[in-house]
């Protein structure tokens, strides 16, 4: 279950910005770190959690917007990573404005996820 972080300048604060950005990721993260034939490493949308900050008064940040995404490392994943995170970050322009700028970490981490 990747989640993803969005940092944000608070002057992107429409809300139908930000829910268009959250539907966009959860898809984009999908199919950006989707690992077809490893069940380990099998993604759909609705196994993405998208959360919203603002970026505070005295955080030094270059970007308006940073995305982060951390997700269970996946050896499959990591083969292509750089080449699945471009292909994630040319999906979210779609959603970001054009007068923006932003970055995407994608993290990998040995983790757990249990429903209780």
């Amino acid at each position: 279950m990747p989640i993803v972080r969005v940092r944000k300048n608070s002057n992107f604060n429409k809300i139908i910005e930000l829910s268009n950005l959250a539907i966009g990721l959860k898809h984009s993260v999908a199919k950006g770190l989707n690992v077809p034939g490893c069940r380990a490493g099998l993604l759909s949308a609705s196994d993405v959690e998208v959360y919203f900050d603002n970026i505070q008064p005295m955080d030094r940040c270059s970007k308006n917007i940073e995305i982060i995404i951390e997700a269970n490392f996946v050896f499959e994943r990591l083969v292509n990573l750089e080449e699945r995170a471009k292909l994630i970050t040319e999906e979210a322009k779609r959603w970001i404005p054009s007068n923006y700028t932003f970055f995407v970490w994608v993290r990998l981490a040995h983790g757990a996820y249990m429903e209780g």
